[in-house]
């Protein structure tokens, strides 16, 4: 198996630390690279030497608790999170980020303010890793949305590459257009039913010549 890239982002909180450790036990376990950035979103820090003042005391805290780690693997920017995190990404040629889920946020947070973890997952070009739990977990069973296409290929492609003794379930979901209206339109009941089996079995012949192109 060819070596991979991760990039874990870190806000130095408890959380953070946590998903770090679980980040470094599965780049060893695989035997890949691995690399972390901490995005400094605060307006506040405009003199570039306060930035590297930032970088300087993050990079000792990082060091001092993972001491393996070298500072070329330690990427402190500022600038909008998404944005940040997928430029990194980009710029060392990362195949996959991890993430923690972000719930740690007041709720008024929640209420006003949208979600990182969803714009993280919205700007990137390669697979997102969104982790919830402290523990390392061997992924024996992953399921995939697809909506089969070619963007949706490359990425189950890249976890099958990445999980290579996994299960992979792939669920693609379908609408049936105006499934609502279908009564108001004049169909009656068995019209209604036939139209959604013709529908599923439409999207079923779809799912598995996508499978065949795998």
């Amino acid at each position: 198996m060819e070596k991979f890239t991760l990039l874990v982002a870190t806000d130095f909180s408890e959380n953070s630390m946590d998903l770090l450790q679980k980040a470094i036990d599965f780049t060893t376990s695989r035997q890949g690279n691995i690399h972390v950035v901490h995005v400094v979103e605060s307006s506040f820090f405009q003199e570039s030497k306060r930035i590297d003042l930032i970088k300087e005391h993050c990079w000792e805290k990082l060091s001092s608790l993972y001491p393996l780690l070298k500072e070329e693997q330690f990427h402190c920017v500022k600038g909008n999170l998404e944005k940040t995190i997928s430029i990194v990404a980009q710029t060392i040629g990362a195949d996959m980020v991890m993430i923690g889920d972000n719930r740690t946020k007041h709720p008024i947070e929640e209420i006003f303010m949208s979600s990182d973890t969803k714009a993280i997952i919205r700007e990137s070009h390669i697979p997102i890793v969104v982790a919830k739990k402290k523990a390392y977990l061997e992924y024996k069973t992953i399921l995939i949305p697809t909506d089969l296409s070619q963007a949706s290929s490359r990425v189950i492609q890249e976890i099958a590459h990445l999980f290579p003794d996994a299960l992979l379930i792939l669920l693609h979901l379908y609408s049936i257009p105006f499934e609502f209206r279908l009564g108001v339109y004049g169909f009656n009941e068995n019209e209604i039913a036939q139209f959604k089996e013709e529908s599923r079995r439409k999207a079923k012949t779809q799912l598995k010549e996508f499978i065949h192109t795998l």
